[in-house]
């Protein structure tokens, strides 16, 4: 949930070592979508402009392709507002969905 609709989110996850890469889809408006990309570690690329209507729920989602490397660890999904002043909430349940290929 966002506290205005000029307010967009943005999803990455952080990893202990190795390469991500990945992008976020939600709806901005009722008839357009807006994302944002992951190209390394804890980093976002572009803005989402808003979200379809303000204190409402809005479906992410997000997909990340994750080559681990020598340090092991925790991999954390991290989750903000794309502007400052302005606070978004992730709901209670998330459903996250993942696979190892070797």
């Amino acid at each position: 949930q966002s506290a205005a609709t000029t307010t967009g989110t943005a999803v990455a996850l952080d990893i202990p070592s190795g390469s991500v890469t990945g992008q976020m889809l939600h709806s901005t408006t009722v008839n357009a979508v807006g994302g944002s990309g992951q190209n390394s570690d804890s980093a976002i690329t572009g803005v989402t402009t808003g979200v379809r209507a303000a204190n409402e729920n809005t479906a992410i989602l997000a997909s990340f392709v994750v080559a681990t490397g020598a340090v092991g660890g925790a991999v954390q999904l991290l989750f903000r507002s794309e502007v400052a002043a302005s606070a978004v909430t992730m709901k209670a349940a998330l459903t996250v969905m993942g696979w190892r290929v070797i």
